[in-house]
């Protein structure tokens, strides 16, 4: 799919929305594939993550971001990094080392 926008729920309510260039969805895995030009913004607590890539795994509750990934909230913006993981409402956001 190109020029993509979507939710990502949790127990049945939005946590944050996205956009990208590109996408692949498998709904076996319960895996989400974005790329190009990412932006993930939670709902609340508000909050954007933009970055190149993002691997969301429905099962592990978890958004891996690769790519130039920059972070930004109300209280804070952190980045460029190259990996970080994110909870899909982004209220915990670390590299993998310490996730």
């Amino acid at each position: 799919m190109n020029d993509v926008s979507g939710v990502i729920y949790e127990n049945g309510k939005p946590v944050s929305q996205f956009t990208a260039t590109e996408a692949v969805a498998s709904k076996e895995d319960n895996i989400l594939l974005l790329s190009g030009e990412v932006k993930v913004t939670s709902v609340k607590p508000e909050g954007t993550l933009s970055c190149e890539e993002v691997r969301y795994d429905g099962e592990k509750r978890r958004i891996e971001a690769s790519g130039n990934v920059r972070v930004d909230s109300g209280l804070y913006s952190a980045g460029s990094f190259e990996r970080v993981y994110a909870r899909p409402d982004l209220t915990m956001i670390a590299t993998p080392e310490w996730f």
